[in-house]
């Protein structure tokens, strides 16, 4: 056997929801699982926070996109590097390291809104502080996972329920984060962050993971190294796994940035009177000069972040019911091709209600095709190269986002945001095209 060989496709996603939630059985997936829903739901609060306090500072879409981009844009310089990494050493202890430090710079974040010293220089900084820690931190988090099932015919049920639980944090945190900000201000959900990484540290301490298949006694594993450029070269050898690369890239630089630019959506589309200003001082330890505006623009914002959440909840959730290889391929074009036209119906939205149920198909779709997409390549890459080939689809996702939230953050603050959203719609829907074209469910794709 080739030494790049995949193994066969093992696991399927089976229908019923009992049947989808089996891999919580397992203590250490359990353990796993409950940390990251809590520190994933601090994360979002931070985020829908810290989204209000750049948008007020600036009044500009462009430092969205900025931030966005430096937590993300060092995947493409390390995120292979970390790919390699956790396939050396225990991905547990790795995960440790930047948990701990990811709880640091949210603590150093905490301080900075308390002592009323947060500026955007100290933002883009911290941003790209925790880009370096993600880039690690993500590989790792996907050679885990394997090793906290017994079964390995429940991997794709951990696959599938790991993207549930990011939704579902996407779903409460936004939430959260509203009431947090009414009452404690925006310093209140920085806070309730660094407190939730401190909750997933000491689960990542309680969990005992299975060894891996390859892994020596002293916490390595053997070393295999073929070049980026090999691994590459197999993928792309690979009709299966080339078409996932290209919806990865094209949903990665064109689709999931309606999130990132949604504050200045919900502004520009819902309040343009409104001072971008005033959206800053949206606390209880400042007073906005409109709290009528600041309260409502607050919750219209956490409303339509919860309506993305909730339907991503639910794409998820309809992806775990495909029970067949080839459905599951075939939903990646049709989901992503249903992603680019509910975005079309955002950025035509003129009432809340339009923009909520646009919203809503948005992430349903989008998740739906993501899970499709991630499910698939962690049951078929081996074992000694996963770190290694899953973090080059890292690179097509989050690197690749980091370079599209910089470009359409530039383009909204020329043309709108509204006809950003066109654009990525486009883009979305001609690469779910391409994709479709290739089949890859066709026999000897791989």
């Amino acid at each position: 056997m080739n030494k790049f060989s995949f193994v066969p496709l093992r696991g399927r996603l089976e229908p019923g929801l009992l049947h989808t939630l089996r891999s919580l059985k397992d203590r250490n997936y359990r353990l796993f699982f409950f940390g990251q829903v809590v520190s994933l739901t601090g994360s979002w609060m931070e985020n829908l926070a810290l989204g209000l306090v750049i948008y007020g500072l600036t009044g500009s879409a462009a430092a969205l996109g900025i931030v966005a981009a430096l937590t993300q844009f060092p995947t493409i310089i390390l995120g292979y590097k970390g790919g390699a990494l956790s396939d050396r050493i225990n991905p547990r202890s790795i995960l440790l390291a930047t948990q701990t430090l990811s709880t640091l710079l949210a603590i150093v974040l905490l301080l900075f809104a308390l002592t009323n010293a947060l500026s955007l220089e100290i933002i883009y900084a911290l941003a790209l502080l925790m880009g370096i820690a993600q880039a690690v931190d993500v590989p790792a988090r996907q050679v885990l996972l394997p090793s906290l099932v017994r079964d390995e015919e429940n991997l794709a049920n951990a696959v599938v329920l790991n993207s549930t639980l990011f939704n579902l944090s996407r779903l409460v945190g936004p939430l959260l984060a509203v009431a947090a900000i009414a009452y404690l201000g925006v310093a209140g959900c920085f806070a309730i962050n660094a407190v939730s990484f401190l909750f997933s540290l000491f689960t990542l301490l309680a969990i005992k993971p299975r060894p891996r298949k390859l892994e020596a006694k002293n916490g390595q594993v053997k070393r295999d190294s073929p070049s980026f450029r090999g691994v590459l070269g197999k993928i792309r050898a690979s009709r299966e796994l080339s078409a996932l690369m290209l919806m990865a890239a094209v949903t990665g630089l064109f689709t999931f940035q309606y999130l990132v630019l949604l504050p200045a959506f919900t502004a520009e589309s819902f309040f343009p009177n409104m001072d971008p200003a005033s959206i800053a001082l949206c606390s209880a330890d400042h007073a906005p000069a409109d709290p009528d505006a600041c309260g409502s623009y607050s919750k219209l914002l956490g409303m339509l972040t919860a309506c993305s959440a909730g339907g991503a909840l639910v794409g998820s959730l309809l992806a775990a019911r495909v029970n067949d290889r080839t459905s599951l391929l075939k939903g990646i074009s049709y989901t992503g091709f249903s992603a680019g036209i509910a975005l079309l119906m955002l950025s035509t939205a003129y009432q809340p209600w339009q923009a909520a149920l646009s919203i809503f198909l948005v992430g349903l779709a989008l998740t739906a095709c993501l899970v499709s997409n991630q499910a698939i390549r962690q049951l078929v890459v081996e074992d000694k190269y996963r770190g290694r080939i899953l973090s080059i689809f890292l690179i097509a996702t989050l690197g690749l986002m980091a370079v599209g939230n910089l470009a359409m953050g530039r383009l909204a603050s020329f043309t709108g945001v509204d006809t950003t959203y066109r654009i990525c719609a486009l883009f979305t829907v001609a690469g779910a095209i391409l994709y479709y074209r290739r089949k890859p469910w066709a026999k000897g794709g791989s």
